[in-house]
């Protein structure tokens, strides 16, 4: 009974120990001395990243080279905290300011994500006949005749027959589904704005110059994001239905040249969903991430000057001068300046007053809306938040000792430039005379001096950088388990 009982616990252990090393995510896929990355570390940087999965981005390949920068990037950090990079003055102002957009950037994808799973998109469905002519009276009789027909097929059918938007006259003059409340201003729904406006589907008209557009708002879909892609893949679908039909029945080689477009097939049918899907969505989040800004503005009623925002740029030329209020703080030129030198140091004697409003209107207000907030709190409290300031960390270590390589390469002397002018006069830097275009002069030396200097001071960096990874990556004993790496998946 013991025996069998301690053979029960065995296998039990046995088991627990298999599980917790087959684990998701938990197989380790880079080494290197003091530390690991793991596939779910893999898995947070797709993530944060916002990257795309597919055949591409999901290769050996890709994820080999990703996991290097990872891996390059890791022990970089821990070099740089070794030899006190962290506690430098210029670093420590770059890590508050980085870590503070780095909020606002979270929030808003928090909100964003919120949004569009919570609000769904209007999609139109727009039929519409081109016609060029100013002619009032043609104009009214095309819309009475085609007001007339009450059967879709005979609507399409005279659509085709009159418009002059050859490409289209395959389908009816059906227009491919548009978004309502995508962008703040849309230039094709302004087109048909008195028809979406009555919200029935009689036919109007809409003249731009010497373009009339007979239309028709078909039927209004709500459609949540993450069923666009299907909702476009089908409503293409429909449309090559109807192209075939049409070109069945006009099937000279110029009908099917002309409904080309409309013919795809599969892939390509699903790529123009998906291109179009992600069009709408760039328009949905350019829309909905600035109202959320201006609601915290009026919400916490922070104020930028309005004679500023008017124009009166001059103002800025006052350090003392408030170009923000929030009910805590009056916030001036003075300290917009500060602020932008320890964000951008090497633009702080360059920088004009454009710059300064740019800053102060994307980077200071958000930042002191959100980071400085209870919002920020609260994203600071995420796993998320915990994750991306690592990476965040990393990448601040790895470009900044990478743009300081330049401090590490040899003087350049005007003997190494003039040897590079000479082999390259007669081609890189040369261009075409000014008395025989066939004919190429070589351009002065002192025109290009500078630029062949900047290009090899850069190449002579990059050397110096890729010998410093080189060194670590076997100082750590750094290794890739290339081997554990699946095609397709992570």
């Amino acid at each position: 009974m013991i025996q069998i009982k301690k053979a029960t616990i065995l296998i039990s252990l046995t088991l627990l120990i298999f599980f917790q090393a087959c684990r998701p995510g938990e197989d380790v896929l880079v080494t290197f001395e003091g530390g690991k990355i793991q596939r779910k570390n893999l898995r947070e940087l797709y993530d944060i990243e916002d990257a795309p999965r597919n055949e591409k981005t999901l290769s050996i390949a890709t994820q080999s080279a990703i996991l290097e920068q990872m891996g390059i990037q890791e022990i970089m950090e821990k070099e740089a905290m070794q030899n006190g990079f962290f506690d430098r003055s210029d670093i420590k102002d770059l890590m508050y300011y980085t870590e503070k957009e780095m909020i606002v950037n979270l929030y808003l994808k928090n909100f964003f994500q919120d949004k569009k799973d919570s609000e769904a998109l209007e999609m139109l469905n727009i039929q519409f006949a081109l016609l060029y002519t100013n002619d009032e009276g043609a104009i009214e009789k095309a819309k009475s005749e085609v007001s007339a027909l009450r059967d879709n097929d005979k609507i399409d059918e005279y659509i085709s027959s009159i418009t002059q938007e050859e490409g289209r006259k395959c389908i009816g003059g059906i227009l491919e589904p548009q978004c309502n409340n995508c962008a703040v201003q849309d230039q094709i729904t302004s087109i048909f704005k008195e028809g979406i406006t009555k919200n029935d589907s009689n036919f109007y008209v809409s003249r731009d110059g010497n373009k009339a557009f007979l239309y028709r708002i078909l039927n209004r879909e709500k459609v949540k994001s993450k069923n666009l892609d299907e909702f476009l893949t089908k409503k293409f679908k429909n449309l090559r239905e109807k192209a075939i039909a049409y070109t069945n029945k006009n099937n000279t080689e110029e009908d099917k040249q002309k409904a080309a477009y409309y013919l795809e097939e599969s892939p390509r049918l699903e790529e123009k969903a998906k291109m179009t899907a992600s069009h709408y969505m760039r328009g949905y989040q350019n829309r909905v991430i600035p109202e959320e800004l201006i609601r915290l503005q009026s919400e916490k009623s922070f104020t930028i000057n309005e004679e500023i925002k008017g124009g009166n740029v001059g103002l800025l030329e006052n350090p003392e001068t408030v170009v923000l209020k929030t009910p805590t703080e009056n916030y001036t030129v003075k300290q917009l300046n500060e602020d932008f030198s320890r964000v951008f140091p090497n633009q702080k004697d360059t920088a004009g007053i454009p710059e300064k409003l740019n800053f102060l209107q994307n980077i200071m207000l958000p930042t002191k809306l959100i980071s400085d907030s209870s919002e920020g709190e609260k994203v600071r409290k995420s796993d998320t938040y915990k994750t991306a300031f690592g990476y965040m960390k990393k990448s601040i270590a790895f470009n900044i000792q990478k743009s300081e390589s330049e401090k590490d390469v040899p003087p350049i002397s005007d003997a190494q430039i003039k040897e590079i002018y000479e082999a390259g006069k007669q081609f890189q830097f040369s261009e075409p005379s000014p008395k025989n275009p066939n004919e190429r002069v070589a351009i002065p030396f002192e025109k290009v001096k500078d630029k062949i200097k900047s290009e090899l001071t850069s190449k002579n960096a990059e050397s110096v950088f890729q010998k410093k990874i080189l060194d670590l990556k076997a100082k750590y004993k750094m290794e890739i388990q290339v081997d554990k790496l699946k095609e397709g998946s992570i």
